[in-house]
């Protein structure tokens, strides 16, 4: 939140229009003085000697984030000048804000509206019909119904709409919670609040993203608190298949957990499912079975299959959805999976099989294969590989290149394993 700007001015930096408004008030030059050493502007300096108010109450109500309207209101509700000031040094006795920083009314608001019910004085209401004067019949309600809690008050508050407060405090007089009081009236659209809270469960966290152009699949994907997002992008393909079950995206993206359970748990209708999912960000579509030649969905292997009622039917997904072809495209993009790098280490071409042999250093079964390869280059990935067997390295170290050799001798902590093994062995 923005901090206020204060101004010090001296005599000589007044404008003619400055020095005019003093004299219309007939002020001494010593009171001027006072006026603008405190901080003062001669508008702002006029606003509170019309009203009343001396320097020090003015100095005071300033401290904590207010201003003349704030006297104003309370010389209209009959009280003197001065006893704002009083009111609120009482309330709030301590020395608040920390020095050097400059607070706004809503910083002020938001300090009375968490101060506990036995900490408050006799006076604490008027302060905040003064001070929040939009909110104040929400908080003589609030008051009145026993509901004048710091967390409540602070969250009405926040809100700022009549609409808005009007429908949080029906939900909490129905015998709503605070946590589903805030989402049903921060996202009173069903599926657009469920989306949301299958990606955080803080309601202030969503409002915050969703001001700055997000959707919930934004957040899986990594964006900031504070990331601002285009507005009106096309929705991501989402695909599923029901028996046996997967669901996948083309794109290279993994499918967040939390969809899945969504897709498989039949807590609510499919049209509602559907319109969840539009929500989150995705479009979906269902195939009535996993084998459908040529499909070619890119990310399906490995992160984002699920549910599998057994190995031999993922493999049976994954040997339908991804070819080698498909999966060297998604090694370029820098999107393939496990999967991926062993469907590609079947291309025929033998720079496609080296790429994926290159990014899957870390597939122990994959090194295996490359290690009996009859090319040099192949078994080099293999020899320098920490996930390579230490019996494959044993042979390795063997192989008849002498680069080969050299590389096994390279990988240290296998290469001393494989001695230490030799040692016991002998």
């Amino acid at each position: 939140m923005a901090s206020r700007r204060i101004i010090f001015y001296a005599p000589h930096t007044l404008t003619p229009l400055g020095q005019k408004l003093f004299s219309q008030e007939e002020l001494s030059d010593c009171d001027r003085m006072i006026w603008l050493l405190a901080g003062f502007g001669p508008y702002a300096a006029i606003s509170h000697i019309r009203l009343g108010v001396n320097v020090n109450d003015a100095q005071l109500v300033r401290h904590y984030g207010g201003d003349s309207s704030d006297f104003q209101r309370s010389v209209e509700s009959g009280r003197d000048p001065s006893v704002l000031a009083d009111l609120l040094a009482r309330q709030i006795p301590c020395s608040w804000p920390s020095p050097g920083f400059s607070p706004t009314r809503q910083d002020l608001i938001n300090l009375l509206a968490s101060i506990p019910t036995h900490k408050r004085t006799d006076d604490w209401s008027e302060l905040m019909a003064t001070f929040a004067p939009d909110v104040s019949p929400l908080i003589e309600q609030l008051i009145a119904e026993g509901l004048d809690n710091p967390s409540l008050l602070t969250r009405c508050v926040a809100l700022r709409s009549d609409t808005g407060i009007l429908k949080f405090t029906q939900l909490i007089r129905s015998g709503a919670t605070f946590r589903d009081a805030d989402w049903r009236t921060h996202f009173p659209k069903l599926a657009l609040r469920i989306a949301w809270q299958l990606t955080t469960d803080s309601c202030f966290e969503a409002v915050l993203r969703r001001s700055l152009g997000q959707r919930p699949l934004d957040t899986h994907e990594g964006a900031g608190l504070l990331d601002v997002v285009v507005s009106g992008r096309r929705r991501v393909g989402l695909y599923s298949c029901i028996i046996p079950f997967a669901c996948w995206r083309r794109d290279g993206g993994t499918v967040h957990p939390n969809i899945l359970h969504l897709l498989t748990s039949h807590e609510f209708p499919h049209r509602k499912v559907v319109a969840i999912l539009e929500c989150y960000g995705y479009t979906l579509t269902e195939h009535p079975e996993p084998d459908i030649p040529g499909l070619g969905v890119g990310e399906c292997a490995g992160r984002s299959i699920a549910h599998g009622s057994d190995s031999s039917q993922v493999a049976s997904i994954l040997g339908a959805f991804l070819t080698a072809q498909q999966a060297i495209n998604l090694i370029r993009k820098g999107h393939a999976t496990d999967a991926a790098y062993r469907a590609a280490f079947d291309h025929p071409l033998q720079n496609f099989r080296l790429a994926a042999a290159r990014r899957g250093m870390h597939l122990p079964d994959l090194m295996i294969r490359a290690s009996v390869d009859s090319d040099r280059e192949m078994r080099i990935i293999a020899a320098l590989s920490p996930h390579t067997p230490s019996q494959v390295l044993a042979d390795l170290k063997n192989d008849r290149s002498r680069n080969v050799r050299v590389a096994v001798s390279t990988n240290r902590a296998a290469y001393n394993h494989i001695d230490t093994t030799t040692e016991i062995t002998q």
